[in-house]
């Protein structure tokens, strides 16, 4: 079980053991964005965003990307139409990538592209609502 996908949860379990010995100002805030280890005998490298999030910028950096997150999707679910379908498979889609892989936001290429197409989770709500806005200026004035 623990070689399977490459070796992957096997990693991720080195990762969490190691992160469990760090002392608790870096279980807070990390060991820095960038860092590979905390020594030359425990490198991390867990090929997962979310371990890489925690070991990076700490418990406080974690909890405010797992946020973000549910915004994301807070905003995708009170989307209307088809659109919202497309948007909730790309969102689960880019999320259990992130889990199993370092894919999204280590990878900045792709990261952005995928940052870019989730602003248009917004625009339709704001511009049914301009429209509407619009409208009833214009019965009024009528």
């Amino acid at each position: 079980m623990m070689e399977m996908g490459s070796g992957r949860p096997a990693r991720w379990a080195n990762d969490i053991a190691l992160y469990a010995k760090l002392p608790i100002d870096q279980k807070i805030a990390g060991i820095g964005v960038g860092v590979r280890s905390t020594s030359e005998d425990d490198e991390v490298g867990g090929h997962s965003d979310w371990l890489r999030i925690v070991w990076d910028t700490g418990i406080i950096g974690f909890v405010l990307f797992a946020w973000l997150q549910i915004l994301i999707l807070r905003a995708i679910l009170r989307m209307r139409g088809s659109e919202r379908h497309l948007f909730l498979a790309l969102f689960a889609a880019v999320n259990v990538m992130m889990l199993v892989s370092n894919s999204y936001t280590l990878r900045i290429q792709v990261g952005q592209l995928y940052y870019m197409i989730l602003a248009f989770i917004e625009i339709p709500p704001r511009r049914a609502q301009a429209e509407r806005v619009t409208a009833r200026a214009t019965d009024q004035t009528a």
